[in-house]
């Protein structure tokens, strides 16, 4: 397993998605789950499958991956919404050399909005995953995402996410062992990352 690593809003999705149309081998996690895997995953998607659904899918995505090859997949917690991954999966993950996604901070917010088109209709389906955060972050906090909410800040709010949520949460999942693919520009980027997994590819088979 090619196991694709970043902070939020970093585009490995879309790096995925992007690989999958090229004919790469990809397994899709978060979209076999319906779930963006974060606070806010299941926000405008549909609702996700059982655990025994899920699982199926995934076996069933799992079979078309030839057994002497490889899949490209993004890094996962043990959970993806109320969906567990089974350990086989889960541990397949924990690879000694991920590819790093990293991108700059404006570009991983267009990211996060682009993400979540129907944001204004669906306003209010924020609110209680912001309000979750109160243990973590503090009721002054809250209140202030609460407020970049009600006035339609998107940009602010997903900024203020970032910086006091999710990068601290997230940035001790960069691993020691890494291929950093740098995502300033996503054609360069692209290109970085197809060489890398090709080099990574040969290295495991020789």
């Amino acid at each position: 397993m090619l196991v694709l690593r970043g902070l939020t809003g970093t585009g490995k999705t879309r790096l995925l998605h992007e690989l999958q149309a090229q004919d790469y081998p990809v397994l899709d996690l978060e979209g076999l789950a319906c779930h963006r895997g974060s606070a806010f995953g299941g926000v405008g998607l549909e609702r996700q499958p059982t655990q025994k659904n899920f699982e199926a899918l995934l076996w069933d995505a799992m079979r078309r991956i030839p057994v002497d090859g490889y899949a490209l997949s993004e890094g996962e917690s043990r959970h993806i919404g109320r969906l567990a991954l089974p350990k086989q999966v889960y541990d397949a993950l924990q690879v000694e050399t991920s590819l790093w996604i990293d991108t700059p901070l404006e570009q991983r917010i267009d990211i996060i909005l682009e993400d979540y088109p129907a944001r204004e209709a669906q306003a209010a389906l924020f609110e209680r995953p912001i309000k979750a955060l109160t243990e973590r972050l503090g009721k002054k906090k809250i209140a202030s995402f609460l407020a970049y909410l009600e006035r339609g800040e998107w940009r602010e709010l997903v900024r203020e996410l970032m910086i006091d949520y999710y990068d601290p949460l997230y940035q001790h999942t960069c691993p020691e062992r890494r291929v950093e693919i740098d995502m300033a520009s996503w054609a360069d980027g692209l290109e970085q990352l197809k060489r890398a997994v090709e080099l990574l590819v040969a290295g495991s088979e020789s």
